[in-house]
């Protein structure tokens, strides 16, 4: 019989930084006008703004079970994973 219990964990971040090839050009320093429904005026930055950055941790749990039993063998198992973002 033979177990193989596996645990592993994962950070990644995403910062999602602008270029300064893209931050020198002038139109990513304007703001948009829109109009809602209603009429009403809204001032927002420029949607050439670069995302905010985000990031991720996951961790993740196997476990197997291997047993031979004579020409037999039988083999069982479990993979549990969890992901949060931050």
């Amino acid at each position: 019989m033979l177990n193989e219990l596996r645990a592993s964990e994962t950070r990644i971040k995403f910062l999602f930084q602008a270029v300064p090839s893209a931050l020198a050009n002038p139109a990513s320093k304007i703001y948009n006008v829109n109009f809602s429904d209603d009429g009403i005026l809204g001032l927002r930055y420029s949607q050439n703004m670069p995302p905010q950055g985000t990031g991720e941790d996951g961790y993740q749990f196997q476990d197997t079970v291997g047993w031979v039993v004579g020409r037999q063998s039988f083999r069982i198992g479990a993979d549990v994973e969890s992901h949060s973002g931050n």
